[in-house]
């Protein structure tokens, strides 16, 4: 029961896997070998390397609960979180390797051409807001609320050409447009 959920439900082609954990069969693989070879993290008697990691990208991809997992899984919500933990850990020692400080050089195909470059001159990137769900203290929820029924918190990103988070902010309280120039005066504009 424990493996086959992962032998038929998720394993069995490429589009079921990419669906499931948002990783294809071949990059899966690579990126449990990687931490089998770094050593970050090892196979348990419970839990294998693929296992762990499946149920990480899992829950990860698609804001699953961990109930959910362990009745996918086999397992109980309690081993399902001890592992999510250990996986997240895993992940976050691969942030050398994961994440590049991205270089300010303007793209190859921006600099010099007349068709974007008066466009794009001096430009570092897009940047765009969106708010997501928050969790938030009963006491500071009126903060909180705007035109959607729950909670939101408003997150302003600013991406670079090769699609790379460069500054991420979060914005408390209805006081945007002072945060909003604060962004801007961190970009130098």
């Amino acid at each position: 029961m424990r493996s086959e959920y992962l032998d038929n439900k998720i394993w069995r082609d490429g589009t079921t896997c990419v669906n499931m954990l948002r990783l294809g069969r071949g990059p899966f693989f690579r990126f449990c070998k990687l931490f089998r070879d770094r050593k970050l993290l090892e196979d348990t008697i419970h839990l294998s390397i693929e296992k762990q990691v499946a149920m990480f990208l899992h829950i990860v991809g698609h804001n699953v609960r961990n109930r959910i997992i362990g009745g996918n899984f086999g397992r109980s919500g309690e081993v399902v979180s001890r592992y999510f933990k250990k996986v997240l850990h895993a992940v976050g020692e691969l942030r050398g390797d994961l994440i590049r400080k991205p270089s300010l050089e303007t793209q190859s195909k921006i600099e010099g051409n007349y068709r974007w470059d008066p466009y794009f001159k001096d430009c570092i990137g897009a940047i765009d807001g969106t708010h997501v769900r928050a969790s938030v203290t009963k006491d500071t929820e009126h903060s909180f609320r705007g035109r959607k029924i729950h909670t939101t918190q408003n997150v302003m990103a600013v991406v670079d050409f090769d699609l790379r988070l460069r500054i991420q902010r979060l914005q408390w309280r209805f006081n945007s447009w002072r945060r909003t120039k604060r962004v801007f005066g961190l970009l130098g504009m």
